[in-house]
């Protein structure tokens, strides 16, 4: 099985387009592929292309199964992390088995897209290669084909064809142009779920959780209808109907009736719903749902009044009436006061098709308003981030059960191996209640998961917690005294690189009575340590599992280049940033390039996903506010990876050289951006010049979009002034702030 270590050397864009060609691959969904994968592959193909002739299927097999061969001589079947990192090793090699089985796959495909033989792809030929495939993303499509024909003749050769395909596995960087990476249809989404539409997914689960135990099973279809039927006074027969209703839909939704928790569930909605268009029996148990709620709220009058639905946003507890306002009159198109079942309906629907928050927050409002995860306290999470250290012994990033042997080893060496099993076996019961699924968990999961024990106290979970403290201990406890000494404890501290000595004996002053502590002591700090949200007097309470990670500090000269950003883009001064500001500034650039047509939106919306994303609350940033929000976002590895990073602000950089390039030309010349400047009223020549001596740095006379990204980016990369003042004003002279 591909490790997670090996996995974590592989570009993560890039792992998510071969993932795509895995998932295209695997047709009969069994998670593995092998020479009888290759051959349903083919013939799908063929099964869509029926008039094609019988032999152009023969030769796809043959051509799909040569192509696994080079990736597994044994005849192994693949799981997708395999396939990803022999892929990666072998392309990056240019393995020529691999080139030569890969370029017979692109010509044998070509060879079915291109029906009536004719030697040349046209856009509607192509569009048909994507349905036989069930991509229906037909707009992607439509982008992807002119990647292809450059010559913009309306037609691909299979020579352009095939360097497309090439190009899909070279680019590793979604920065190097968003369509070259669709030559395989739409991306992989699995664990690219939209933070707005998992944010509504979660309301859903919040609101049909109406005994608040953080889970959902059969049982608790149940208990939603029964609480939405008593309180709306519904006969006992059409109870046991909307009942069934909800088990219905849970069971098209769990098929395996396994108690999910928030995150499994939304999960399970996303496939269902989000990743890929809904079976017509989801739909259909889903509108027997909205059905029944319609008709709780309108009672017999086929209509659903203002009044009525107020009633149902305060039953369910939902008590902000502006936003309920917002959705009632969104429905209520004819502005007549009532609102149909069918639009009733729709509307449901539309929840889960929308995973933009662009589209309209009232149109996000069915479930009522929108998830709010409780704000856990500081020091706690910092708390908990020394814990996941501390259990992280492999430093991947993630926990899983495959990961606690290697934390057993570590304690173990002070011991003996054979208290290595019963350490194992200690820590496997207790990931198994933390994580039932066992998908890898990073930090901020682990955080989450964590709060929701300590709010809910899971007895189970932690009774098998108790049972790894007490494993710890006995390995504290080499001498099996029953009493851990200052120098044990010590011990430890360094075993786990814990290097600050003087808290460490302050931790075990503050813990024992004398001079040693028993294992009841040792558990019942652990067990504090859990309970305590704030900083007392005595932080030693808090270091049960190592330091407390400190609060990094902004670089003073990165701020300072920060705020000048902030300050080009608050183009009216108000002093403030939020999403509504980036109209004003990319419309005022607009406006200068003379650009008037749908551009200007697709600019905008750009530049307001960017916002969203370094500020999702929305607040009115003030300068210092922005610098610290978009430091944080940068810093953010436990939510994001450092190619997650740069993917967000891959497409504002793209709008900059879209708007400078005024000749479409691909290239940005010293003209233009001079004129740039020009346009922000940036001030200094000669710091023009300089600052663009040191961006073209081949003397080329231009820029390329792969340069101007590299660019853009270092701005936010480079902390200092050492790397010099040039590469620093990418986005103008920096004010004289530092000199204040």
């Amino acid at each position: 099985m591909a490790s997670l270590a090996k996995m974590a050397e592989v570009p993560e864009y890039w792992q998510r387009k071969v993932r795509t060609v895995f998932n295209v691959l695997d047709c009969d969904g069994r998670g593995v592929i092998d020479k009888d994968t290759m051959s349903v592959r083919g013939q799908k193909w063929g099964d869509f292309y029926k008039d094609a002739d019988p032999s152009v299927t023969t030769f796809v097999v043959a051509s799909l199964k040569k192509w696994l061969k080079v990736l597994s001589p044994d005849n192994a079947p693949l799981s997708w992390q395999e396939f990803v990192l022999r892929f990666w090793t072998m392309w990056n090699d240019r393995n020529p088995e691999l080139v030569d089985a890969m370029d017979s796959v692109m010509r044998r495909i070509y060879e079915f897209i291109d029906t009536n033989g004719s030697g040349f792809v046209c856009l509607g030929e192509f569009q048909n290669w994507w349905h036989a495939n069930g991509w229906d993303n037909v707009n992607v499509c439509h982008k992807f084909f002119p990647m292809m024909d450059r010559e913009e003749k309306g037609w691909v050769t299979k020579k352009q064809f095939c360097a497309a395909g090439y190009s899909y596995f070279d680019v590793v960087d979604q920065m190097d142009g968003t369509f070259w990476n669709f030559w395989w249809g739409p991306l992989w989404t699995e664990f690219e779920m939209p933070d707005f539409w998992v944010r509504k997914a979660r309301t859903v689960f919040e609101t049909i959780d109406v005994k608040k135990s953080g889970t959902l099973n059969l049982d608790s279809m149940e208990a939603i209808a029964n609480h939405w039927c008593q309180l709306y006074g519904v006969s006992e027969e059409n109870r046991g109907y909307f009942s069934d209703n909800m088990k219905e839909w849970w069971t098209l939704l769990n098929p395996d009736n396994t108690t999910m928790d928030w995150a499994a569930f939304v999960r399970s909605l996303w496939k269902m719903w989000g990743k890929s268009t809904p079976s017509p029996d989801f739909i259909s148990a889903n509108e027997a749902i909205w059905g029944a709620i319609f008709h709780f709220i309108a009672d017999l009058s086929g209509y659903v009044s203002w009044k009525e639905f107020q009633y149902w946003w305060r039953v369910n507890g939902w008590n902000n009436m502006i936003e309920c306002e917002k959705v009632f009159k969104w429905m209520d198109s004819d502005n007549k006061g009532l609102v149909s079942r069918r639009m009733f309906c729709d509307a449901a629907r539309w929840y889960f098709e929308i995973t933009d928050e662009l589209e309209g927050m009232e149109r996000n409002l069915w479930w009522g308003p929108l998830y709010k995860e409780v704000d856990m306290p500081d020091y706690w999470v910092r708390k908990m981030k020394a814990v996941f250290r501390c259990f992280d012994v492999d430093k991947t990033g993630v926990l899983t059960k495959s990961s606690m042997p290697t934390v057993a080893t570590l304690w173990s060496s002070l011991k003996d191996e054979q208290s290595n099993e019963k350490v194992v076996s200690s820590l496997d019961k207790w990931m198994t209640l933390l994580n039932p699924e066992d998908r890898p968990m990073t930090c901020q999961d682990f955080i989450r998961v964590m709060w929701v024990k300590v709010n809910n106290w899971d007895k189970s979970f932690w009774n098998a917690f108790g049972l790894v403290w007490e494993k710890m201990f006995e390995q504290m406890d080499p001498d099996n005294s029953r009493k851990m000494s200052r120098v044990e404890f010590i011990s430890w501290c360094q075993l786990n690189g814990w290097f600050w000595e003087e808290n460490m004996v302050a931790t075990v002053n503050f813990l024992e009575d004398h001079g040693w502590l028993t294992k009841q002591q040792f558990c019942d700090a652990c067990r504090w340590y859990f309970n305590v949200f704030e900083k007392a007097e005595e932080d030693e309470w808090n270091l049960m599992f190592g330091p407390l990670e400190d609060k990094v500090k902004i670089p003073f000269y990165w701020s300072w280049k920060v705020t000048a950003v902030f300050n080009v883009l608050d183009i009216n001064e108000t002093g403030i940033l939020n999403r509504e500001s980036m109209k004003a500034i990319v419309e005022s650039w607009c406006a200068k390039y003379e650009i008037t047509d749908n551009r200007v939106g697709d600019y905008v919306r750009t530049f307001e996903r960017w916002m969203t994303a370094i500020n999702s609350a929305n607040d009115s940033l003030t300068s210092d506010g922005f610098v610290k929000a978009v430091w944080d976002f940068i810093q953010d590895r436990e939510n994001l990876t450092l190619a997650q990073v740069k993917d967000t602000f891959a497409p504002i950089f793209r709008c900059l050289f879209d708007l400078m390039d005024d000749n479409d030309s691909g290239k940005i010349t010293v003209r233009e951006y001079v004129t740039f400047w020009r346009h922000n009223d940036w001030k200094g020549a000669d710091l023009c010049k300089s600052t663009w001596k040191c961006l073209d740095a081949d003397d080329q006379g231009w820029l390329d979009r792969k340069e101007w990204q590299y660019n853009a980016w270092l701005y936010f990369e480079v902390l200092d002034q050492v790397i010099g003042t040039d590469q620093n004003l990418f986005w103008g002279p920096l004010t004289n702030q530092l000199f204040k």
